[in-house]
């Protein structure tokens, strides 16, 4: 998911702050999950969280149901 559900993108983050003194890009590094772990982790749940609450845009349910119709056709011929 990404900014058609109302997630901020990697360019709107930019190398402002936005967790614990950090910049995003400080925040994907390992240098900052070595050296702050806990707002590396802090970060890292807050962004699963906002995923968790996100809407998905309407072209993943259409994916779903085609992904959902074809998959099953498709094992059906294997397994029945």
């Amino acid at each position: 998911m990404g900014k058609d559900s109302g997630l901020p993108t990697y360019a709107e983050f930019g190398d402002r702050e936005v967790f614990g003194g950090h910049s995003y890009s400080d925040l994907a590094s390992p240098d900052v999950r070595d050296k702050d772990y806990e707002a590396f982790k802090g970060f890292w749940e807050q962004c699963e969280v906002d995923y968790g609450k996100a809407t998905p845009h309407k072209g993943y349910s259409i994916l779903n149901d085609w992904v959902s119709e074809r998959f099953f056709f498709s094992c059906a011929m294997y397994f029945f």
